[in-house]
């Protein structure tokens, strides 16, 4: 059986018709000898594509026919009144037929507008966007300002809130051996200095407590350094000094600078805690006053308790007793009878 299928003209320009950017390429489907089998966007279709090489050099006409005579593909330009056009051969499988497709110098300026107008379009695109990440940075800035005024607001309303609290602040420098105080200065003693010098003189008026380690002992700078490098945020230590008048105090030592994991800069923040201890002292002499209270109080009650206790089993025991004979003995009238008086004494006397 033989199957023949025919292909009109007019379906084959349908199948190879072509446009770009509204613009129609000239297509020619041609045999390898040039023969144009079929074309579109041509008015006047010529019957070879030999028939209109004017525009075309003499080395790619050259590399033209040895293309159709290959069955190759190939690439070339051509001149025309509106400009350079550009054109391309393409074999087709299957068959001995060639696609030579045609671009205008139209068709290339439309591609480049089209490609300029991208182009700018992205451009303004890009601008526009960067000045919408400008106008990001700005709002960001201007909220990250007005964030950071926020919380130094904050920090000076809690570090004025602070300040109350502590009578001085002293700044221990280990480097340089030297202290500073920040705020009031101890009675008699310089703003500045030489620190041994200054736990020297603080040393004469220490009260050191029996169960406490002497404050000398404590503040000294490798007993501090010792002690805050292993990770400990602060120390806090309470102390009885006596200048003028005797008083409690509360230092707290905090690291403000380390120089290879040991504080090399220490902030110490003193507060008077004499209207505190004398508190604690009065709530701690009233708890023992209340303890000696409970005391004799459940001694009272453990001593009433035990009196009781034995004035309510004596005649319970003789009821008790008396109530066992006469049971056992209920023959023995006299002997019921006697019991059953001695049972009456015993209960009167629980009674009162």
């Amino acid at each position: 059986g033989v199957l023949n299928g025919m292909y009109r003209e007019n379906s084959l320009r349908e199948t190879i018709a072509t446009d770009f950017f509204g613009i129609s390429a000239r297509t020619y489907l041609c045999t390898n000898e040039g023969k144009v089998i079929s074309s579109y966007g041509v008015e006047q279709p010529p019957q070879t594509v030999w028939e209109n090489q004017s525009g075309v050099s003499a080395e790619d006409g050259v590399r033209i026919r040895e293309a159709f005579a290959d069955h190759q593909p190939c690439s070339y330009t051509y001149q025309a009144q509106k400009g350079t056009g550009n054109a391309y051969l393409t074999p087709l499988k299957s068959t001995d037929w060639m696609l030579l497709q045609a671009f205008p110098a139209t068709l290339n300026s439309a591609m480049l507008k089209n490609a300029n107008a991208s182009g700018m379009e992205l451009e303004m695109r890009l601008i526009a966007l960067f000045i919408l990440f400008v106008i990001y940075l700005i709002w960001r800035n201007t909220q990250q300002k007005k964030r950071l005024i926020a919380e130094k607001e904050k920090l000076a309303w809690i570090i004025e809130g602070i300040l109350p609290l502590f009578s001085r602040f002293v700044i221990f420098d280990y480097e340089t051996g030297t202290y500073e105080y920040l705020e009031d200065t101890q009675k008699d003693m310089p703003a500045q200095g030489d620190y041994n010098e200054l736990l020297a003189r603080m040393a004469e008026h220490y009260i050191d407590e029996a169960d406490m380690e002497p404050m000398t002992k404590l503040l000294a700078p490798g007993s501090v350094q010792s002690k805050l490098k292993t990770g400990r945020p602060y120390l806090q230590y309470e102390y009885r000094i006596k200048w003028e008048e005797e008083r409690w105090e509360n230092v707290s030592i905090l690291s403000l600078k380390k120089k290879d994991g040991v504080p090399s800069v220490v902030l110490l923040a003193i507060q008077d805690v004499t209207a505190l201890k004398q508190w604690e002292q009065k709530n701690r002499q009233a708890l023992q006053d209340a303890f000696l209270a409970a005391e004799e109080a459940n001694h009272a009650k453990s001593d009433f308790l035990s009196r009781m206790s034995h004035d309510i089993r004596t005649p319970m025991n003789a009821i008790m007793g008396m109530t066992a004979i006469a049971l056992l003995n209920l023959e023995d009238t006299q002997r019921v009878n006697d019991c059953l008086h001695k049972i009456d004494f015993a209960s009167r006397h629980l009674l009162d």
